[in-house]
């Protein structure tokens, strides 16, 4: 069977993942210590992380403070998956 196009939702939703998964390995922190670090439920980043477009903006602005994220990359990575 032929491979599918990956539609621009599915590319933008695997650039945001990749970013913040990256970051967290950066950092050394693993899915649990992101949950404590920003006040959220372990299975609810578990489904932000699985299904990336239901992530709030304020959840976004947490994750990127604690990663540390530059401003420079915020903003790249805001202008590659808007």
């Amino acid at each position: 069977m032929p491979a599918l196009k990956v539609s621009d939702k599915e590319m933008k939703n695997r650039i945001l993942l990749g970013s913040l998964e990256n970051r967290m390995k950066i950092m050394g922190y693993d899915k649990d210590d992101m949950a404590q670090r920003i006040g959220m439920p372990y299975s609810t980043l578990c489904s932000r992380l699985r299904h990336p477009g239901k992530f709030r903006l304020d959840e976004l602005q947490a994750l990127f403070s604690v990663l540390k994220m530059p401003d420079d990359e915020r903003e790249k990575l805001g202008r590659e998956v808007m």
